[in-house]
């Protein structure tokens, strides 16, 4: 997908927007004992951001592990982020997996209050090589 400049920029704030909206979901959720709802918004907070990074190099994928693949080839596989996060990720897609089409899953408030945490630092990071590129890009 090859955007406009003001377009492409445009839909990377809609993406970093969206992902910082719906940690807020994931934290109201926690604060309810919500887990699986948490961990379902967890990791969609975690995919907005990573949409909006691929977006850098516009890149678009409609499946999931198509976008987790294009994220460890482009970045994580680069040395542009650091590998926890490529392994944070898979995680998370992983336990949304699970928690949507498991059964007799059990998600621990201590575990996933470790998500909730480890996923603020995840799309600070994510954000921060996404705003770096934009402004590369610039030049």
């Amino acid at each position: 997908m090859t955007l406009k400049e003001d377009d492409k920029k445009a839909l990377i704030e809609y993406k970093i927007t969206r992902a910082e909206e719906t940690l807020e979901e994931a934290k109201l959720l926690f604060a309810n004992n919500k887990l699986f709802g948490t961990v379902d918004r967890l990791y969609y907070a975690c995919f907005y951001s990573v949409e909006a990074l691929l977006f850098t190099k516009d890149l678009s994928f409609s499946k999931h592990e198509h976008v987790k693949g294009a994220f460890n080839r482009e970045f994580a596989n680069k040395g542009l982020i650091d590998v926890k996060y490529k392994d944070f990720f898979k995680e998370m897609l992983d336990k949304r997996k699970t928690g949507d089409y498991g059964n007799f899953i059990v998600f621990t408030h201590d575990k996933v209050e470790s998500y909730l945490n480890h996923t603020e630092g995840f799309i600070g990071e994510i954000n921060k090589l996404t705003m770096k590129l934009i402004e590369e890009n610039k030049k």
